[in-house]
């Protein structure tokens, strides 16, 4: 039986769409449609119900679908475990998506210390919301995912690695109480939220706002300019501070932190490159 062919079939049942499923193999939907005829004729049971679209699959489809699962794990780690034995350090791709809070502020300082220890290690970042990431690492077209919280999905295993904690910053100057400061705050555009969005216990302690911005890194900006201060996690301001470009000013009035949990398909033996990266976030 052909393990392309196999690995072709599961993408196809998972996205229950050609031009998805192709899109997803890199493959076209022809090639596609082509394998998995292929694969219905060896087997000479129908797999597919299938008329303009896919409407699902047969119970023979269904039975190979659990079996092609572990099939396809099997060889993929089968291929890790060889990998490891061609070289005593980690080299080629890494693929790393999630959160921009870990991927603008975590990863560039600790891979940069990978890749001078490892120079033929190549990552590959991407940022993305926590359920799109999630969907690409059962997909396994991401090895590592960084959220903000626990996974939904039940065929991902997670770690629950480092946190920040939150602090008031802005342009360095005496501290004082944080009622006195004028507020930068995360809104979003069109979408309501019933909870601030940086964990700051609005309902009990409401504050001055000066401006509302979706993106963290402005916030930052803001608050390096004088334009007010704003509640943010350490690890997105911890150079700044160290530069004596921002400061702490003031204590908060209640405790905050973004937890970071890393995720990874279950079942699934990293690659040496994975597997580098894991250990420094403490995920192994």
């Amino acid at each position: 039986m052909n393990p392309e062919w196999l690995r072709y079939y599961v993408a196809l049942a998972e996205t229950k769409n050609f031009h998805q499923a192709a899109e997803r193999l890199h493959i076209t939907p022809q090639a596609l449609s082509k394998a998995i005829a292929g694969l219905e004729a060896e087997l000479k049971l129908s797999l597919v119900d299938r008329g303009h679209r896919v409407r699902g699959l047969t119970a023979p489809g269904e039975a190979l679908l659990e079996e092609a699962r572990q099939v396809l794990q099997s060889v993929e780690n089968a291929e890790r475990r060889m990998a490891e034995w061609l070289t005593g350090d980690p080299r080629g791709p890494v693929t790393i998506g999630g959160d921009s809070l870990w991927h603008h502020y975590l990863l560039p300082p600790m891979l940069v210390d990978l890749a001078q220890r490892y120079p033929g290690l190549c990552p590959k970042l991407y940022e993305m919301l926590p359920e799109v990431a999630e969907h690409w690492v059962s997909a396994g077209e991401l090895e590592i995912g960084l959220l903000l919280r626990p996974p939904v999905r039940q065929d991902l295993t997670w770690t629950a690695g480092l946190s920040s904690p939150y602090v008031i910053a802005g342009r360095p100057q005496p501290k004082g109480v944080w009622s006195d400061f004028g507020y930068i705050v995360p809104r979003f555009f069109r979408k309501q939220s019933e909870e601030s969005l940086d964990g700051w216990p609005e309902g009990k302690f409401p504050r001055r706002i000066v401006a509302e911005v979706e993106l963290l890194e402005t916030a930052i900006h803001l608050a390096e300019a004088g334009v007010g201060v704003a509640f943010l996690p350490e690890l997105a301001v911890r150079e700044r501070i160290a530069l004596g470009r921002l400061a702490v000013v003031a204590d908060p009035v209640a405790d905050f932190e973004d937890k970071l949990y890393v995720v990874r398909r279950k079942g699934i033996r990293p690659t040496p490159a994975a597997r580098a990266v894991l250990e420094v976030l403490g995920a192994l």
